[in-house]
């Protein structure tokens, strides 16, 4: 049980995924090195590493001081009220030292490979060299392993099943590799440490992981005899059942309803299950050296136990930012439907318990009014209370028969996919209303490859109309973006792209999307990032109010943009929030690249005045959900290597008709990507015009004025037409003749 007498520790970790000048600064009552496996647990891609900690009774006192210290320095948080810092850890950790000086009992520790090296209770420690950068955590896909594929236990000779990139199944359960070995491993095989590295404990077809990785990764090739398959879609078959699962439980909602009313409940339902099964899943492990479990704690009564559940309480809200008890767990919520009660209320104040558990807290932000939604008074369920909770109960018996496999993957990849399928498929039914929240994933690839050309990994991304948030997840994710930004205003939908984010094991102290008008009201005042991406509504109104004369978005181009169209008020916002090395990428309607009159100033500033303008990208029509009209892709840089030209891709005949719509396959975006990226002339597809070239058509930047797709049409031999004719009236002629004497013979004509 936790002792608040007793000595904790605040640290600071780094991460290989950051940058060198970023630190997490936190405490823990517990050791740093479990702490630091329990942190691993969120949306960075590698392990957290321990840089140093401090010792000491006073660690709350600690860790408040240190913050407080960093944030008289200056504004270094990464964001307000997070634990993550813009610091060196050298200085942190002298930060740490002179804590140190003033405290009787303090021990700063110093770690190297997260192992201890060095301790001094009152002096400065030396400078810690920097370190190596340690190889990511094992993943089978390294060593294109498939999900379903056996591997051996090698100390046992156990086979056992893998279930997901990074866990195996075993005996009914799902393990990590390193906790799996930590339980079956032999006693007289033991180490003294406890600790193991997974992947050497095991073999696939004779050949242990770990030594098969070292030989990919050092691109030794392999015997012809011991190649193994690409991974690239080993989840798919997992990934289509659950596909299929969930939206057969989705369609019987539907009922009478709406695809937009019925995407809310099923995809409201899918995430309270996800958030219960990831806290379960959460609290029994922090609870494992306790040897009791999440539904058991809150079951005693003895006198130590209302500590204990505090102290798990906290930390569920400190790491994944919420917390729910277990009697308001989906799992319970399905005992009491096999009760036959009415689950209704039970579950309405589970969601609302959701909420309110992160009121003050760093997450509150983004779990707020999260099922604001889910109506479930609404008739839409049916017309008496029965009707509805019998519905509801349906459903939910029927998801809690899907497994989502949260041990099975921290990433949560499997699921994300499917909830992205699942919009997908209600946007095909929404008609126009899809593109309030939807981007076809073909698109949503192409804006992100372009963006994330020429970084390694993004600091950043925004999107200022974010809807479901699945443009702007797809580019977090081509591009290893640290933190996530986005905007939406429509309130439902806004809730969507929060629980998009969760869904695909973004923690919530690494994205922050707001709900409002991105043109009306500026979340984002003058942050700026290495990638913006973005569908704004096509040609959408706005207040064009006199106020945005003097706004720094739109002021420097001279004219507003009209109050019917706002697609250069969008423009200008995005490029308003670009750093200077970043990248813009946004799909608009092709008005845009020729209208007039105030359109027609603001495309001038940004060709001729900023040189913004780094490429034109044509796509077909009917590629979007709720609108057959062509788009393009404007990609904008405030620093352009190659600043004397503007590239124009005419994309627009190049696609795959799937019944109604016209699908980009992957031949396409390719083609689109490698074309911009080298900046390709090629016949009929693309043209580097110069900026004289451009002015030359005043500014118009129609493709059709660069690109010549005219395709001439063979050349008609006149002669042989006319034989034709000849032949053609001739045999009419007999027709004529034949068709009269059958006449006479009726006696029809004389």
């Amino acid at each position: 049980m936790v002792k608040t007498n007793e000595p904790g520790y605040v640290y600071i970790l780094t991460n290989p995924s950051f940058r060198e000048d970023w630190v997490k600064i936190g405490k823990s009552a517990r050791p740093v090195d479990i702490r630091s496996k329990e942190l691993d647990n969120t949306a960075v891609p590698l392990p957290f590493e321990i840089y140093a900690t401090i010792q000491t009774v006073k660690y709350n006192d600690v860790e408040k001081h240190v913050h407080k210290t960093i944030d008289r320095l200056t504004d270094l948080r990464i964001r307000q009220n997070r634990e993550f810092f813009n610091v060196p850890p050298q200085i942190a950790l002298d930060i740490f030292n002179d804590i140190a000086k003033m405290i009787d009992d303090a021990v700063v520790t110093v770690y190297v490979d997260n192992k201890p090296v060095c301790h001094n209770e009152k002096d400065s420690l030396p400078v810690v060299q920097k370190r190596t950068v340690k190889r990511g955590r094992f993943k089978f896909s390294m060593v294109g392993i498939k999900i379903g594929e056996c591997v051996t236990f090698i100390p046992t000779d156990t086979e056992v099943k893998v279930a997901s990139d990074d866990s195996v199944e075993y005996e009914g359960r799902i393990y990590k590799l390193s906790p799996f070995v930590g339980t079956f491993m032999p006693e007289e095989k033991r180490n003294t440490s406890g600790a193991y590295q997974g992947a050497k404990y095991f073999s696939y077809k004779g050949k242990v992981l770990d030594d098969l990785r070292s030989i990919i990764e050092s691109n030794i090739p392999l015997p012809e005899s011991d190649v193994i398959q690409s991974n690239k879609d080993m989840s798919e078959e997992l990934q289509q059942k659950l596909r299929d699962q969930l939206w057969e439980v989705a369609n019987r909602l539907r009922g009478n309803m709406s695809a937009s009313d019925f995407m809310y409940f099923t995809l409201g339902f899918i995430f309270y299950k996800y958030l219960s099964e990831k806290i379960e899943t959460y609290a029994n492990s922090a609870l494992d050296d306790d040897e009791v479990t999440f539904k058991e704690l809150w079951e005693m009564t003895d006198s130590d136990a209302p500590e204990l559940q505090e102290e798990v309480k906290n930390q569920c809200l400190e790491n994944i930012g919420y917390f729910i008890e277990p009697k308001f767990l989906f799992s319970s919520v399905i005992e009491a439907i096999k009760r036959k009660e009415n689950v209704l209320p039970m579950l309405e104040r589970s969601l609302k318990r959701i909420e309110d558990s992160t009121l003050g807290r760093d997450s509150e932000e983004d779990f707020g009014g999260l099922f604001s939604d889910i109506d479930l008074a609404s008739p839409k369920l049916g017309k008496t209370a029965d009707d509805k909770n019998m519905l509801v109960s349906n459903v939910l018996l029927a998801l809690d028969d899907i497994k989502f496999g949260v041990e099975a993957s921290q990433e949560i990849d499997i699921l994300g996919d499917a909830y992205e399928y699942m919009i997908s498929q209600f946007a095909a039914g929404a008609g126009k209303k899809a593109g309030e929240f939807y981007t076809p994933q073909e698109v949503s690839r192409i804006l992100a490859e372009i963006v994330t050309l020429g970084h390694n990994r993004l600091r950043n991304v925004y999107d200022p109309t974010c809807g479901s948030g699945s443009l702007l997840l797809r580019a977090a994710s081509i591009g290893k973006a640290a933190y996530i930004c986005g905007q939406e205003k429509n309130p439902t939908t806004y809730n969507l792209a929060r629980m998009n984010m969760l869904l695909h094991g973004i923690r919530f102290s690494s994205f922050k999307i707001e709900n409002g008008d991105t043109l009306e009201w500026d979340a984002f005042d003058d942050m700026q990032f290495d990638a913006v991406v973005a569908n704004p509504p096509f040609s959408a109104e706005w207040s064009a109010a006199d106020k945005f004369n003097n706004d720094d978005r739109f002021s420097k181009a001279g004219r507003l943009a009209p109050k019917k169209t706002a697609d250069y008020a969008f423009i200008l916002h995005m490029v308003y929030h670009l750093n200077e090395g970043g990248t813009m990428a946004c799909v608009a309607p092709h008005g845009v690249l020729f209208r007039g009159n105030a359109e027609g100033v603001i495309r001038r500033f940004l060709i001729e005045k900023k040189n913004y303008i780094d490429a034109i990208i044509g796509l077909p029509a009917n590629i979007f959900y709720g609108t057959s009209i062509p788009t393009c892709i404007l990609v904008l840089k405030k620093c352009r290597k190659e600043d004397d030209n503007i590239l124009f891709i005419d994309a627009s005949k190049e696609f795959e008709k799937v019944k109604t719509q016209n699908k980009l396959r992957p031949q396409h975006i390719q083609k689109i990507v490698e074309t911009y990226r080298d900046r390709k002339e090629i016949e009929k597809y693309s043209h580097l015009a110069t900026l004289q070239e451009v002015s030359e058509n005043d500014y118009n930047l129609n493709i059709p004025r660069y690109v010549d797709t005219f395709e001439e049409e063979e050349l008609i031999d006149i002669k042989a037409v006319m034989a034709e004719i000849k032949e053609l009236e001739a045999k009419r002629a007999e027709l004529d003749k034949e068709i009269e004497g059958y006449l006479k013979e009726l006696g029809l004509v004389e």
